[in-house]
C-alpha cells in the first residue's frame, strides 16, 4: 500500500489568476494573514456549480506604538487561466469590504 503524500504549496501563486494574466482580477495583499479564529469555505456562490472561495483576512496596522487590526473578507470565483487551468479569481467588487475594525 503506497503511502499518502501531502503537498504544501502556495496558495497566492499557484492558484490565483493574477491581473496581468486577466485584467478582471485583482491581485491580493500578500502581507495580510487569513484570519484567526478564521471563517472561511468552499461553496458556489455564483450559480456555476464549481467551487469558489471565502476566505476572512487581517490587515494589521502598525501606527506608533498602537497596534490595530482590520478584519475583511475577500471573494474568489473559480475561472479557467489563459493555459485552462481551473484557478482562482479574486475580483474587484468583492475585495477589502471591511467587517470590523
Amino acid at each position: 500500500m503506497e503511502s499518502a503524500r501531502i503537498m504544501i504549496s502556495d496558495f497566492f501563486s499557484n492558484f490565483v489568476i493574477s491581473n496581468d494574466e486577466n485584467p478582471d482580477c485583482v491581485d491580493p495583499n500578500y502581507n495580510d494573514t487569513i484570519s484567526s479564529p478564521n471563517s472561511n469555505s468552499f461553496l458556489d456562490l455564483n450559480g456555476d456549480c464549481m467551487p469558489d472561495i471565502f476566505l476572512q483576512r487581517t490587515r494589521v496596522n502598525k501606527k506608533s506604538s498602537q497596534t490595530t487590526y482590520s478584519h475583511y473578507y475577500e471573494i474568489y470565483m473559480q475561472k479557467q487561466d489563459a493555459q485552462g487551468n481551473q484557478k482562482y479569481c479574486l475580483s474587484a467588487n468583492n475585495t477589502n469590504m471591511f467587517l470590523t475594525n
